[in-house]
């Protein structure tokens, strides 16, 4: 049974310019570190650009072994990405299947690592995180799956994680930047739901979670910019 987070439609149009992945040096701000963060590049829209940069960070390597770890398929023909708002934010979305899952009725669902970069206060943010998806056609719904919900998924192996900047978080306080992010841009978006279960029918369950993220995505800058707010408000998992 999926939790659910109502969902709306949109068209994905992407401007193709030239632009280069970024590399910020850290040490202003995380205690004289001399490591080195990537970030996506804002200053172009062409999704091979950006998901290039995306599958080159370390942290999004991390994330990758641990979903081979998991079992999961890496499906890179189903990788999306879009930039948000040029010069402002960035979204890409990398695909995996779950060999011999079983989704709920009505349901399809696929793991997903998703990168995410936002400038506040003039500074690049990047998040990295993973979570299964899975698309609801009988409401419009899409959830992230967590160990709390009910599902034919009953692996612990299936938690969502995020990873910083190099490391994989495990963090059952159910405040991964996915599912945050998730719960606030599936709002009022049940048609972009219902595409990609279209889509995943058509093709694959990874088809169709890739173009229901794709499609909300695209209309909702306000979501990724809250999601990295209420992400940073919460205190590191132990304290």
């Amino acid at each position: 049974m999926c939790r659910t987070v109502l969902l709306t439609v949109l068209a994905l149009a992407l401007l193709p310019r030239i632009g280069h992945a970024r590399i910020v040096p850290r040490g202003s701000d995380d205690g004289g570190s001399t490591e080195l963060a990537t970030h996506l590049p804002l200053d172009t829209s062409d999704e091979r650009q950006l998901l290039n940069a995306a599958v080159g960070m370390p942290a999004t390597r991390v994330a990758i072994q641990e979903c081979f770890r998991r079992g999961y398929i890496r499906r890179a023909d189903y990788d999306r990405g879009l930039a948000t708002a040029l010069g402002t934010s960035a979204i890409c979305f990398l695909g995996f299947e779950k060999p011999g899952y079983v989704a709920p009725p009505n349901c399809i669902g696929a793991p997903v690592v998703m990168v995410a970069t936002l400038v506040q206060n003039g500074v690049p943010q990047t998040r990295v995180s993973e979570g299964l998806v899975i698309l609801d056609r009988t409401d419009g719904s899409l959830t992230v799956w967590s160990s709390s919900t009910s599902s034919t998924s009953d692996s612990r192996l299936d938690v969502p994680f995020d990873v910083s900047p190099d490391r994989m978080l495990l963090d059952d306080r159910d405040v991964e930047f996915m599912r945050m992010y998730t719960v606030c841009a599936a709002i009022s978006n049940s048609l972009c739901v219902i595409a990609g279960f279209g889509a995943g029918l058509v093709g694959t369950p990874i088809a169709g979670v890739a173009t229901a993220l794709v499609c909300i995505s695209n209309r909702s800058f306000a979501c990724l910019d809250r999601a990295f707010q209420v992400y940073q408000s919460y205190p590191p998992p132990g304290r």
